[in-house]
């Protein structure tokens, strides 16, 4: 079992702490600042640039990009429904909200499934370790001590199952994502959150 995977079955019973308050755009439109990582919506091989916490997509494949250091982790939560992103929005401890305490999905290395699974009950764990220990399609190096990490997603699945026709779908044309940074507390098996922010995905 590899050392992230003992850290997300640890983290079905972590104590998150609502420590931060939403990332904020960089000077860079495309790139919203999550405390100690960024990250970036690419689709076709351009950062499309939010717009009032909008990224608005074909309904094509497309990858979430995060800038992130060793072994940080990037817990997100994709839902049809907009309570998690409501309780963020409005500053509210949406962590105290029922589901998002819930399991951490256990998911391939390097991004050997496509899906973005909507859930109420759980939420993504990705993070890079190391190159044998990663969930990103693609990673680069940017030799500052940051790596350039890539999440292709190409099939949007509900409840365990895939959506007609993956992201090619009228079932559902808005994704409320809520986007956490965390870290362990020194000496627990806790949690703490960092900075978080939440956005939508809008297909057209």
């Amino acid at each position: 079992m590899d050392t992230m995977m003992k850290f997300v079955i640890r983290a079905l019973s972590v104590v998150l702490f609502f420590a931060s308050a939403p990332g904020v755009f960089s000077q860079d439109k495309t790139k919203l600042d999550l405390g100690l990582f960024s990250m970036q919506i690419i689709q076709d091989g351009k950062a499309i640039a939010p717009k009032n916490g909008v990224y608005v997509l074909s309904n094509r494949p497309f990858y979430f990009q995060f800038t992130l250091a060793k072994d940080e982790v990037v817990f997100l939560n994709a839902n049809s429904d907009d309570a998690f992103y409501r309780a963020a929005m409005e500053g509210r401890d949406f962590t105290k909200i029922l589901g998002f305490g819930g399991t951490g999905m256990a998911e391939y290395r390097f991004n050997g499934t496509t899906d973005l699974f909507l859930t109420s009950s759980g939420w993504h764990v990705w993070y890079y370790s190391d190159a044998d220990d990663h969930r990103f399609i693609e990673v680069t190096d940017n030799k500052d001590g940051t790596f350039s990490c890539k999440r292709y997603v190409a099939v949007i699945s509900e409840d365990g199952d895939d959506i007609p026709d993956g992201i090619d779908t009228t079932d559902v044309k808005r994704i409320f994502i809520v986007c956490v940074k965390t870290e362990n507390v020194p000496g627990t098996y806790e949690t703490r959150m960092v900075a978080y922010d939440a956005f939508i995905l809008s297909f057209y």
